[in-house]
C-alpha cells in the first residue's frame, strides 16, 4: 500500500509535468582509469569520485524531476538509476493564484535522494554528509519548511522506517552559514560551518574557512573532524585541509591556476597530501581543458601510479 501511494504520487506529478512548461539540464561524465603499475586499465566507476555518471533534470515552474545513475555497467557501484521529484509548494500555490508570504520556503521531495546538504566545502572531494537512511530499494520522502535564510528538513523512509532531520541557516551574519543534522540510519550527528572571510571582513581577495564534525553516537572511532582554509589571489587557487577520519590524520593541499581570456580554458591543479598517522606522502596532478560546456580532464596520481582520463559534458 505504501509503495502504491508513492507510485501514484509520482504518476500525478508526471501527468502534471506533461501539461506544463519545463526545461532540461544535466551532465554526463565518462572515462577510463589506467593502472600504470600493473599495465592494465579499468573503466572509471570503482572510484566514486570519477565514475561514469549522468544526471538529467526536468525543471518546471513548481517542480523538478531528477534522474541520475552510472553509465558504466561494469562498475562495482550498486546505486543503479535513481529518480526523484521536488515540488515547490509555494510556487505551486502561486500558480493557483494563492499568495503565500514572500520569504516562506515550503517544498516536498519524493523518490531516491540524499536530502542532506552541507555548508562545508570539501577540498579532498569526498562526500562527508550524513545520508538520511536512503537506499536504492526504498522510496523516501522529505519535507522542507523555512523562512528567509533558515530552513528545517525532515526526511523519512517509510519502508525502512528510518528518518533524518536537518536544520540550516545561510548568512546568519554576512558570509557565515551553519548546518546540523541527525540520522537514525548512521546513528550520528553532524554539523558544519562556513565563513566567507572576504564578505565578513571586507578583504580584497577570496578567502574561506570551513569546518565539519561528525559524531557517531555508538562508536567514537568513526568520528570525523575536518577543517579547511581556501583562497584565491590573482588567479591562483590555494587550499589546505586537515582531515581526521577512520582513525587517521591526513593533511591535504591544493594549488591551482586557471588561465583566463582564452577560448580553450586550461586549468592546472596540484594536490599534495600527507598521512600523519602512517607517515605517507601522496601527490596528484590534474589538468583540465574547458571549452563552452565541455571539459576534458586528466588526473595523474604520482604516488598511486594511476592515470584517470574523462570527459564531462554539461547542458
Amino acid at each position: 500500500m505504501k509503495r502504491f501511494l508513492l507510485v501514484l504520487l509520482i504518476a500525478v506529478l508526471a501527468i502534471g509535468a506533461v501539461f506544463a512548461d519545463f526545461s532540461f539540464s544535466g551532465a554526463f561524465k565518462v572515462g577510463h582509469k589506467f593502472d600504470l603499475d600493473a599495465g592494465t586499465k579499468s573503466i572509471i566507476g570503482r572510484d566514486s569520485a570519477n565514475a561514469g555518471r549522468f544526471i538529467v533534470k526536468a525543471t518546471g515552474d513548481w517542480f523538478t524531476v531528477t534522474f541520475k545513475g552510472n553509465l558504466n555497467s561494469r562498475s562495482s557501484s550498486t546505486e543503479g538509476t535513481q529518480a526523484s521529484a521536488n515540488i515547490n509548494v509555494v510556487k505551486l500555490f502561486s500558480a493557483a493564484d494563492i499568495a503565500l508570504p514572500e520569504n516562506l520556503k515550503l517544498s516536498a521531495d519524493v523518490g531516491y535522494q540524499n536530502p542532506s546538504s552541507t555548508t562545508y566545502t570539501d577540498l579532498a572531494g569526498t562526500d562527508h554528509n550524513i545520508k538520511f537512511g536512503v537506499s536504492v530499494a526504498n522510496f523516501p520522502i522529505a519535507l522542507t519548511a523555512g523562512y528567509d535564510s533558515y530552513t528545517v528538513k525532515f526526511a523519512y523512509d517509510i519502508i525502512g522506517e528510518k528518518f533524518g532531520v536537518e536544520a540550516k541557516a545561510d548568512n546568519i551574519v554576512d558570509g557565515v552559514s551553519a548546518r546540523v543534522a541527525y540520522s537514525t540510519k548512521e546513528k550520528a550527528l553532524d554539523g558544519s560551518v562556513s565563513v566567507d572571510v572576504k564578505k565578513l571582513a571586507g578583504f580584497d581577495f577570496d578567502a574561506k574557512v570551513a569546518g565539519y564534525v561528525m559524531v557517531d553516537t555508538e562508536n567514537s572511532d568513526n568520528n570525523k573532524y575536518i577543517a579547511t582554509i581556501t583562497g584565491e589571489y590573482q588567479g591562483i587557487d590555494l587550499g589546505v585541509e586537515f582531515n581526521h577520519a577512520s582513525g587517521k590524520n591526513v593533511i591535504n593541499g591544493q594549488v591551482g591556476y586557471k588561465f583566463k581570456d582564452v577560448k580553450l580554458t586550461p586549468e592546472v591543479t596540484v594536490l599534495p597530501s600527507y598521512n600523519l598517522t602512517d607517515s605517507e606522502f601522496g601527490i596528484e596532478v590534474d589538468l583540465a581543458l574547458s571549452v563552452d560546456k565541455l571539459t576534458f580532464e586528466v588526473d595523474y596520481d604520482i604516488t598511486g601510479k594511476s592515470l584517470s582520463v574523462y570527459t564531462l559534458f554539461a547542458f
